[in-house]
């Protein structure tokens, strides 16, 4: 029987190329989890679950047996001695050496199995032989084994001194057998080399399931710069080496996800639930790329408005990434690769320079910047494109992926409706559970600033709660150039200490960032972007009363004007931000480094209240955005500069005579 015969016979009708797609027989779905096709190469239609159950499992559950999946002999295999001398030779042993079976090798790519007829000659099927590992001897006693998709491969990695296996008949054919083959042998833990392609995916999935339902551990590692649809021996072949293999594997953590199905599931074919008991699922932690900040397996979501370095950051990330660089806060970063959706910025003029820059290697950066369908090329969408993200994933092997920004990206996907919103990120969450990656999504923030951070990002709150992560980026109220780094929301961990960092560069030059070695004190989300509190004004109050106790009778050292702030609960930095509202004046006394030198801070002059008051209500009229002139040129009473041109709406509304509190405010902003 071939696969056109299959799907006739099983009533299959969705076909994608060489492949046919139905829902697997083996265990409970109504989606198309299992894909078949002609494996010529073998001599059997091959059947792919997603899921992992065994090829015997659904054809049993079709009422089939295996040898009625052999391809017929006009299609493949019929059993007799092919013609040709083979070009390489696989021998299958059990565990004390005997000869079970050969695999041989022909050109063009061809296989043929064959077993011993116990007189000395072959017969060319494997009918009724015990399916073992590819070189089980030499398991024996070996703490890890690498597992791989073909002999070949098993070979190669055997003449660097690794123990390496592979199962008959390669991608989709593993059987729990041959996980209890390698516990039989001793073994503690396997590897796991995927082929860079879909099948190979879903065969590693299905291999490291099988090893961790045994109770072995396992790694699934996809090697760096490996080709579409290449594997191992040809990553060798271009000249790497067993040395940056160790190293790729070392780098990567353990799997830990959940065990095959319990036995007591019901397997046959129907609609209804799918349960999963928590018992068969085996505790994990977060694997941390950032850690605190950027998870694997996990949504980020960053956001900000224009201009604070939103671009900048995820760059950096990448950068830091593609050198196994340190992180601004501590910590080693893994040496990755990134995908960039950027809709924002040229790759030439802006990207690269930038990667550049920033010190990053740009071979491991990714620019996903079109889809290409029918010979032509279209923006990508994440509505109808996830397809060709999985592809890129599975082609660069990368572990990051920025989408920036997501607005640019949803298609005809309403941001306000949290129906679609949570519809259109769930394919892209599961996405970055199924490859373990990280994806970090840029939003802009609304203008609406008198809402909390949390409710801040553009559109529906389904962006933020579909995220694991949220993370804002502002400006320093009190240092324009200074940008800060905080956490809104996480549900993985505490939030992390806010970073502060700088854009630097010449005009000139390509710009870069700068971090402060020590986190930013004292900053949380909604200070940064969210309105102020009754508290906020409070605290205001008693800073601006504070100064003017203790400077009513004239100047005094700012030592201990702050000494006295602390004392009174007051932090340095509400009292700067008071020491501005007032435009307290600052200058120094005495020679730098000698006795007695130091600044001295004083109030200004009577009338600096009444003036901006009075500037405040003849300039602010309603419907019209008025010129702001300098306060105060020449002095200390506003650091940096007040604006030309009053932007915020709030200016607009004042009206009438202005309170103090009203004066607060406006001087903030």
């Amino acid at each position: 029987m071939n696969a056109e015969q299959l799907a006739a016979r099983i009533g299959a009708t969705k076909r994608r190329g060489e492949w046919w797609d139905f829902p697997c027989p083996a265990h409970p779905t109504a989606h198309d989890s299992l894909s078949f096709r002609d494996n010529p190469e073998r001599g059997w239609v091959q059947l792919l679950c997603r899921r992992g159950c065994a090829p015997q499992k659904i054809a049993a559950a079709w009422g089939l047996s295996l040898a009625e999946l052999r391809l017929d002999p006009a299609r493949g295999h019929s059993g007799r001695r092919p013609s040709g001398k083979p070009l390489a030779r696989y021998p299958y042993k059990d565990e004390q050496g005997a000869l079970l079976s050969e695999v041989l090798r022909y050109e063009p790519k061809n296989f043929r199995q064959r077993r011993p007829d116990g007189r000395g000659g072959w017969i060319w099927n494997l009918d009724d032989v015990r399916r073992v590992l590819y070189r089980l001897p030499a398991l024996k006693g070996s703490e890890t084994v690498y597992v791989v998709e073909g002999e070949k491969d098993a070979d190669a990695l055997a003449a660097l001194g690794l123990v390496a296996t592979t199962n008959p008949q390669g991608a989709g054919n593993w059987q729990h057998e041959y996980a209890a083959q390698l516990v039989a042998a001793g073994v503690r833990g396997v590897v796991i080399l995927p082929d860079n392609d879909s099948p190979g995916e879903q065969h590693a999935e299905t291999v490291a399931r099988s090893c961790l339902a045994a109770g072995l551990t396992a790694k699934v590692v996809r090697l760096p710069g490996l080709r579409s649809k290449s594997d191992v021996s040809d990553w060798l072949e271009v000249g790497h080496t067993r040395e940056e293999l160790d190293r790729v594997v070392k780098a990567e953590p353990l799997v830990k996800g959940e065990v095959s199905e319990p036995e007591t599931v019901d397997q046959s074919y129907g609609d209804g639930p799918v349960l999963l008991r928590l018992s068969d699922v085996a505790p994990e932690g977060v694997s941390w790329l950032w850690p605190g900040r950027v998870a694997r397996g996990k949504l980020t979501l960053l956001v900000g408005d224009p201009g604070t370095g939103k671009s900048f950051l995820t760059l950096d990330m990448a950068s830091r990434m593609s050198i196994g660089g340190r992180w601004p806060d501590g910590g080693q970063a893994p040496a990755v690769d990134t995908i960039l959706l950027s809709a924002e910025d040229g790759a030439a003029d802006t990207i690269r320079p930038r990667v550049d820059a920033l010190g990053g290697d740009a071979s491991r950066v990714h620019l996903l910047r079109a889809v290409r369908r029918d010979d032509s090329e279209r923006p990508f969408c994440l509505a109808a494109d996830l397809p060709a993200l999985e592809r890129a994933i599975r082609e660069t092997g990368a572990v990051l992926v920025v989408i920036d920004p997501l607005s640019a990206y949803l298609g005809k996907t309403d941001s306000y409706k949290d129906a679609e919103v949570r519809g259109l990120l769930a394919p892209l969450a599961a996405i970055a559970e199924q490859y373990k990656i990280a994806v970090v999504v840029v939003m802009h923030l609304t203008k609406d600033s008198q809402r909390r951070a949390i409710h801040r990002a553009g559109g529906s709150i389904g962006f933020v709660g579909a995220a694991r992560v949220v993370l804002a980026v502002g400006k320093d109220p009190e240092d324009e150039g200074r940008r800060l780094l905080v956490s809104v929301k996480t549900n993985l961990t505490s939030s992390p200490a806010a970073l502060a960092y700088r854009i630097i560069g010449r005009s000139a030059d390509p710009a870069s960032v700068e971090w402060e070695p020590e986190p930013a004190a004292g900053v949380e989300a909604d200070a940064l972007l969210g309105p102020a509190t009754l508290e906020d004004r409070e605290e205001r109050r008693e800073a601006d009363e504070l100064l003017r106790d203790q400077l009513a009778d004239g100047e005094r050292p700012a030592v201990e004007v702050q000494k006295a702030a602390r004392a009174n609960g007051i932090s340095d930095r509400t009292l700067n931000r008071a020491k501005r509202r007032l435009g307290v004046k600052a200058h120094h006394k005495g020679q730098p480094g000698r006795p007695g030198q130091a600044w001295y801070w004083s109030l200004p002059d009577p009338d600096w209240s009444s003036k901006v008051a009075t500037e405040a209500q003849k300039l602010a009229t309603p419907a019209v955005v008025a010129p702001f002139e300098e306060v105060r040129a020449g002095s200390a009473v506003c650091s940096p500069p007040c604006p030309k041109v009053a932007t915020s709406p709030s200016v607009t509304t004042f009206g009438g005579n202005l309170r103090e509190e009203d004066l607060d405010l406006w001087s903030e902003r």
